[in-house]
């Protein structure tokens, strides 16, 4: 679920950018596009133990799979990816995640060391006779002292981070930091697992999702001078749906359509969304503000509220397809998030009896290879 903007807001912003960089500097620069699945289905991981402690609680466990794709630059030229999940207010706490903070270093065993010394002296000389006289000879004579001592001992060898992963505002978020190394590549596809703890009646919500990806870049005089700068960001949001729950299920999937279809108008659209923006030469010369800003759509997307909105005063500009998009994408997104506070008819029924599956031990939970829904039922059986 993607909240980034569509095709022509991008190319308008190359465009922009080309008039304030040289041609060097932006064909040089890396470019990062990040993309998320739409939907995400949520294992209920629940053991025995924290059902008895905590009977109006359960936990889930979701996997994610991010992509990102170098669309420029090289890969040597990125610095880090930065990845948060925000889980919304009231919803759930984020417990548990995948990847660790992981350090890695590109020496295999230890680093054998050796320290030696060593100290020699010597003492010579010669004597001897030329014509005219009879007799020739030399004379050397020579003394020395050799010593020598060495040390020998093995070193761990040096590592480097190349991935930080924590928790953010209580629980609420989490954030995992990607750096680059030799035996690992930051672009292509990646698992990222959750695990939360939520009310015991929660069926669906909606993950938050935010990527970024940093670089270095060149420019100033000749190209010579070396900036890290923002090279690709992304804002998603992803519904997640409890395994086994056919409406919640079908809710996510809605959701997920209702945004397609509003990014599908936005695109086709753009020639005219771009002539209502700038009606007059006053708005062309930016001597005024458009009537629609650049990121309308994130703000459609993101904004809770009806039409016309306080935060969204640009929405009655917007032709009438795509108002009757957005609506139908909030009203998807509204029924999705009631699942929260609605009790499924199978928990109903099996309240006391609730099957889950069960983590391997009290102290560590298994992340799941099979996210579909077969796999998740077959797994809390």
């Amino acid at each position: 679920m993607s909240h980034q903007l569509p095709t022509w807001v991008c190319a308008t912003f190359i465009a922009v950018s080309s008039l304030v960089s040289t041609p060097t500097s932006v064909a040089d620069s890396p470019h990062v596009q990040f993309d998320v699945v739409p939907t995400s289905v949520a294992l209920d991981i629940t053991d025995e133990t924290f059902q008895q402690l905590n009977p109006d609680e359960r936990l889930i466990e979701t996997r994610l799979q991010i992509s990102a794709l170098m669309q420029r630059g090289r890969q040597e030229d990125v610095t880090e990816f930065f990845y948060r999940f925000e889980v919304p207010a009231g919803t759930g706490r984020i417990v548990d995640y995948l990847p660790k903070t992981t350090m890695a270093s590109d020496v295999v065993g230890h680093i054998h060391v050796e320290n030696g010394q060593e100290k020699h002296q010597e003492l010579g000389g010669s004597l001897g006779a030329g014509p005219p006289q009879a007799v020739q000879g030399s004379l050397s004579s020579s003394t020395g002292t050799r010593a020598k001592s060495s040390v020998k001992y093995e070193m761990l060898p040096p590592k480097e981070m190349v991935a930080a992963a924590g928790t953010t505002s209580r629980g609420s978020g989490a954030y995992v930091k990607l750096r680059p190394s030799k035996q690992t590549s930051l672009e292509g596809s990646k698992d990222f697992v959750l695990m939360l703890r939520v009310p015991r009646n929660w069926r669906a919500a909606t993950l938050r999702v935010i990527c970024q990806s940093t670089g270095c870049t060149k420019g100033g005089f000749a190209n010579l001078e070396t900036k890290i700068r923002i090279c690709g960001t992304g804002s998603f949001l992803v519904p997640l749906y409890l395994a086994g729950d056919k409406q919640a299920k079908q809710a996510a999937n809605r959701m997920a359509d209702a945004e397609r279809e509003l990014f599908d108008q936005a695109n086709n659209r753009y020639r005219e969304i771009r002539r209502r923006s700038m009606p007059t030469v006053a708005h062309e010369l930016n001597l005024v503000d458009p009537k629609i800003p650049d990121d309308w759509l994130a703000r459609v997307v993101d904004h809770a509220d009806q039409l016309a909105g306080e935060a969204n005063y640009f929405e009655p500009y917007l032709p009438s397809e795509i108002g009757t998009a957005a609506k139908a994408y909030r009203t998807a997104r509204t029924q999705l998030a009631r699942l929260s506070a609605t009790p499924s008819s199978s928990t109903a029924r099996n309240d006391g009896r609730h099957r889950v599956a069960k983590p391997a031990s009290p102290s560590q939970w298994t992340v799941r290879k099979n996210s579909s829904d077969s796999g998740a039922m077959a797994e809390g059986v």
